[in-house]
Parts: C-alpha cells; structure tokens; sequence
C-alpha cells in the first residue's frame, strides 16, 4: 500500500513539471483587439491576476480554440494574466495566463488592475426579420473591456456559421451585438386569381440566393389568362430580385369586355389619353410629383410603386397595368402611417433651406430659426430621436433639441449612405478622408489618408449607431458619410 501511495505521488508530480515546462511566458499585445472566425481577444490591464479559491490546487489548462490541453498547472498564488478571451463556438470565456495556454473562468476569480466592475455582453443571432435562429449568448467581461469585444464582434472577421445562412450584416449597441444572417434561398411565387380569389393557372414559384435576378414571368402568353384584363397586383411590384425573405406576388384577372364590332374610323387617327400616377397619404397629402405616361393607343402600360420612409402602401385604386384608351386614365397609390414603427435615432441633413418649429403643425406662431441653404459637404446637420404627424395627417421630424422639422425628402435626406450593393466609392471632401483598421475610428486605430477624387472598392456595408462604415477590399473601413464620400459604378 506504501509502494502504491508512493508512485501516485510521483506521478502527480510529474504532471505538475510537465505544465510547469510547457508553459511559456506571456508577450504583450499591442492591437485593442484580436479576432478569428469565432474567438475574440482582448488585452487586459498590466498587473491583472487570476485566483482561485483554495491553495494550492490544480486545475486544466486550454488552447485558444477550447481544446484541453493534455497536462494542467499547479496553482500555489495569483497567475498573472494579459489577455481575456470569448468563444464564440462553446460559448465560454478564457483568460490567458501563458503564451499559448489558457484557463476557464469557471475554474478561476479574475481581479482586474484599476477595474471598475464586471457586464454582460450579449451576442443575438437574428434573421433579416428580427427572428431568433441561435440561442442568445451571454458573456461576463471587464467593463473596459467591452467596447474593445463590440469592435471585434463588428470587425468582420467573427463569422459563426449557422445552417440554411449566411451571415448579411452585424450592428451593435450598448453591451450588446447583434449578427444578422440571410437565407441561403428564397422564393418566389406569382399566383394568378380572379376578382373571386378563384386559381385562373398554376402557381409559379422560383427559388434563388437573395440578391440574385430572376426572369418574371409574362402573362401575356399564358392561354389559361385569355379573355381576361389584368386589374392589380397584390404583394407589390415585382423587382426581379430575390429579396432576404420569401415573396408571393398575386395577379388579379376580371373578365375583358365584350369585343366590338369594328368601325370605320370617322378621323383619320385617334390620340391615346394618358395615364396620370398619383402618390399620395389616405388624407390626401401628395408624397411625390405626379408621372404622366404616355403611348399608343392600344400600346401596354406598367405603373410602378414608391416606398416612402415611415409610410406602407394601403391601397391602389385603379388599374396598374393596362393599355392606353382614348380616355385619360388615373392610377393612385394610397400610403398610410406605418404601424408600430420603433424609431432609432438617426441622422440627417438639410438639403433646402427650412424652419425650426415648436410642434408637429406648422405655423407662424410655432415658427424657430431659419436653416440656409449650403451645399451637402457644408450643410446643417440635424439627429432626428422620433417621428410626429401634423393635424392633417403630414410626417414630422422630432430633434434632439426638441424642435420639428419637415420630412419631406425635398428639404432632408439621411446623412449617411444606407446601399447594399454600392461597389465604389468616391472621396468628395476637399479634406480628404481616413481610412481605419477597425469600424471604431478613433486616432489610434487610423491608418490611410485620401485626397479627394480617389476611389475605393466596396465589400460591404456596417451600420454602427447612427452610421454606416464601408469595409473596402482591403479590409479596411471607410465613412458612408455624404458629406464625404459619394458612390459610383
């Protein structure tokens, strides 16, 4: 029994060399953060420890990637520690203790140098809908170190792979980062209906990746259709593009007419009337200018539907497709206020000159300042924390100062770029422009300076706040402030 308590003791020894060997010293980083496909890395304090709760003990070490390393660390005082680490993948945080080994922060205390306290920072995994399609994760960090885990989170460089997704874009917000994924496919499906909901033909659906083109459909050349005039198209306006989600767009067929008997024409031609399109909120306001078409008589006609920030289509009255007649003709898109809007401030620009106001109805009384006129790399800049309609029914700015303004897209535009697809991008500021290392720009993390009218290549878009930050081919990150730079084919 001696011999056998004997050799376990030694063995145990044994392990603790071992560790003790294969450990090497920490080296100091310098970068705020570190990134991969699925960790994050941030530096901690000088003079920061790990403790545990009993001496001595002995507990396992990893590797940066969570993999437990075959030999553990005997733990007699405080272990210095450089660095803290999430893993995006098991969901855990490490603290770094050696050069390449790591403890779990289940097995030790963390005691941060000059530290204020600990937070939660949380990483959600949503679809272009808001869906959850990952369990939310949870990670306790040093409170300074938080903003440096969000730069890494948002850098581009984490991509956690999630099946039937792709990851689209990434935003965050106090503690807290949000990826948002897009499906690998979507469909589209084109119904054909009469007045009575009753199938007229089979359904066509299409799948494709978001983003792609597809050919629609043209009903002129389907026979089961024959005899009918189409009347509206329910589910919007076809784009010819796959959207992030799945679309059903339903073509509504009335009988056509009875055909009349030719007759000989009394002039030697007829002009065909036009179409007028009218945009305009169910009270009545005018969103935009109205499009006259104009054609052949007997010639085909295709209206098309505006999207107006805060607003969502409430109805079409009349006919958005048909053939020009010698009556004119009139189509009106109806909007109404969109419902359960939650809006994040943002920021905008004047591109008129416009008035400051004391409430959402206009009138002298309530009249503030006056705003000039100034081209866009000089104009008033203003951050819109709500929205507000007036007495009969027009959409207002709410400002921080808490003054309104208008929203009419001919006096205010967003200040920052908000395209998906921009490819290049033009520096317009006779200033110039930086580019930076992370979408944090601060002094530290700049790296290029452009003189106005270079060109950039675009990889994609970030929003960050209220901004939008381009990642360029290069991996670095570039303004989408239009007051900076410009996007161009």
């Amino acid at each position: 029994m001696k011999v056998q308590s004997s050799l376990k003791w030694l063995l145990g020894l044994l392990m603790l060399v071992i560790g003790f060997v294969m450990i090497s010293p920490l080296s100091t980083q310098a970068a705020s953060f570190q990134a991969d496909a699925h960790t994050i890395r941030v530096p901690l304090p000088a003079g920061s420890t790990v403790s545990v709760p009993k001496y001595p003990t002995v507990i396992p070490l990893y590797k940066s990637d969570g993999t437990k390393r075959p030999y553990e660390i005997a733990v007699s005082n405080p272990l210095t520690t450089d660095t803290t680490l999430i893993n995006l993948n098991d969901e855990k945080v490490y603290y770094r203790v050696a050069a390449t080994d790591y403890v779990i922060s289940t097995d030790v205390q963390l005691n941060v140098a000059n530290s204020s306290n600990s937070v939660e920072l949380t990483v959600n995994y949503v679809d272009t809908q808001n869906h959850s399609i990952k369990p939310t994760q949870t990670f306790s960090v040093d409170n300074d170190q938080v903003d440096d885990f969000i730069a890494g989170l948002t850098s581009g460089t984490p991509d956690v792979v999630i099946d039937g997704y792709q990851l689209s874009d990434t935003k965050s917000g106090p503690h807290e980062v949000t990826f948002i994924y897009q499906p690998d496919q979507t469909s589209v499906t084109f119904k054909y209906v009469d007045t009575a909901g009753h199938s007229l033909s089979a359904d066509k659906t299409l799948s494709g990746k978001p983003g792609s083109a597809y050919t629609i459909p043209d009903p002129a050349g389907n026979a089961d259709l024959k005899g009918y005039d189409l009347k509206e198209i329910q589910g919007g306006t076809p784009s010819g593009t796959f959207d992030t989600t799945d679309q059903t767009f339903t073509y509504v067929y009335q009988k056509a007419p009875s055909p009349v008997t030719p007759v000989a024409p009394t002039t030697p031609s007829v002009v065909a009337a036009p179409v007028t399109v009218h945009y305009q909120t169910t009270t009545g306001t005018q969103l935009a200018q109205d499009q006259v078409l104009t054609g052949d008589l007997g010639a085909s006609y295709q209206t098309t539907q505006k999207d107006f920030a805060h607003y969502q289509l409430a109805k079409i009255i009349g006919q958005p497709t048909g053939r020009f007649t010698s009556s004119a003709q009139d189509v009106t898109y109806v909007y109404e206020p969109a419902q359960g809007t939650v809006i994040r401030p943002f920021m905008i620009y004047a591109k008129r000159g416009l008035y400051h106001y004391a409430s959402p109805t206009f009138t002298r009384a309530q009249r503030g300042p006056f705003v000039k006129q100034q081209p866009r790399i000089k104009a008033t800049t203003f951050k819109v924390v709500d929205t507000a309609t007036s007495a009969s029914g027009k959409l207002r700015y709410r400002l921080a100062d808490g003054t309104y303004i208008t929203a009419n897209p001919n006096f205010v535009a967003n200040l920052y770029w908000q395209g998906t697809r921009y490819r290049k991008l033009r520096v317009t500021n006779p200033q110039g422009a930086y580019l930076y290392a992370t979408t944090r720009f601060s002094t530290q993390n700049r790296r290029t300076h452009l003189k106005k009218g270079k060109t950039v290549t675009v990889r994609r878009v970030i929003h960050t706040g209220m901004t939008t930050r381009y990642q360029l081919t290069s991996g670095q990150y570039i303004t989408g402030n239009k007051q900076w730079v410009t996007p161009f084919k």
